[in-house]
């Protein structure tokens, strides 16, 4: 939070509830849609894709609605940094689709909440 405020100009203290807000709601939302493709769907890549892509798209799309709701001067800043997370999306969702099959493979007891 200083960082932000230092470098940014803007956030630090003030701005901690939408930084908890920006990282904590999409995580939330991942877990739940990943737990659902996997229990009920029996769709495991897919669940695993949109968890981990779907936390930057949620993240970079509040984002953006925050700053797009701040003031003229932070417009084109949001629009970029909503453009610029949607590859990142894809690269994140592939990732983890790695990440959670070798977990699996090597310590199943670690995904827990997911498979049981």
């Amino acid at each position: 939070l200083i960082l932000q405020a230092l470098l940014f100009g803007y956030g630090g203290i003030s701005t901690i509830g939408a930084n908890l807000f920006l990282m904590a709601f999409p995580s939330f939302l991942a877990f739940y849609s990943a737990r659902f493709f996997i229990k009920k769907c029996n769709l495991e890549k897919i669940g695993l894709f949109l968890s981990g892509s779907t936390t930057v798209i949620h993240s970079s799309f509040w984002l953006f609605l925050f700053l797009y709701l701040s003031g003229k001067e932070f417009i084109s800043s949001a629009k970029v940094i909503l453009v610029a997370n949607l590859p990142l999306a894809i690269v994140e969702g592939i990732v983890i689709i790695f990440l959670v099959l070798f977990l699996k493979k090597v310590k199943r007891d670690i995904l827990w909440k997911i498979y049981d």
